[in-house]
């Protein structure tokens, strides 16, 4: 994830990215609109299939059952990991948010990585949190690596969770 991509301009706290182009279809649930060929990311360590929300404000406050499906949380999400990022504070020199496409047709991957990025504020000096999704084409498998997570029970209670979440919600 601190290797060079295309980087993704999130400079206001829990907002989503503009739409981002995929070049493959990918199936994600019994989602009407899927397969998808486009997302969005949040600023929070999500990325959901719904455009429509591209520029909008991005959820941050966590279920405190932490449960999926919930009508808490947008519609269409791969949450790996959710948790209350902000990283529009200058706090972390090597931050970057950013994705990329590797390989070849028709066995392609969309990673989206999250670099070093602070906590809320109170948190903000917690720095630590990198982790990944990754999407491969033609299979609907997404994998989320872990890297580093640094704790902080004063906001949020500390949460953060990894979970998927379909276009009704009705599905986790």
């Amino acid at each position: 994830p601190n290797t060079p991509g295309t980087p993704v301009t999130l400079t206001i706290d829990d907002r989503y990215s503009a739409a981002i182009p995929i070049p493959f279809a990918f199936p994600f649930y019994d989602d009407a609109a899927s397969p998808y060929n486009s997302l969005i990311v949040s600023t929070n360590g999500f990325l959901s299939f719904d455009v429509a929300e591209a520029g909008n404000f991005a959820h941050w406050d966590m279920d405190p059952a932490g449960n999926v499906p919930s009508i808490d949380y947008d519609k269409s999400l791969i949450m790996g990991v959710f948790h209350d990022l902000d990283p529009s504070v200058n706090t972390s020199p090597n931050q970057r948010i950013k994705y990329e496409v590797t390989g070849t047709a028709p066995h392609r991957r969309f990673v989206f990585s999250v670099y070093k990025s602070p906590l809320f504020n109170p948190c903000n000096a917690n720095i630590n949190n990198t982790h990944q999704i990754v999407l491969y084409e033609g299979l609907g498998i997404i994998e989320v690596f872990v890297f580093d997570l640094e704790q902080c029970s004063g906001w949020n209670s500390g949460r953060k969770m990894i979970g998927l979440q379909n276009a009704n919600k009705d599905k986790g």
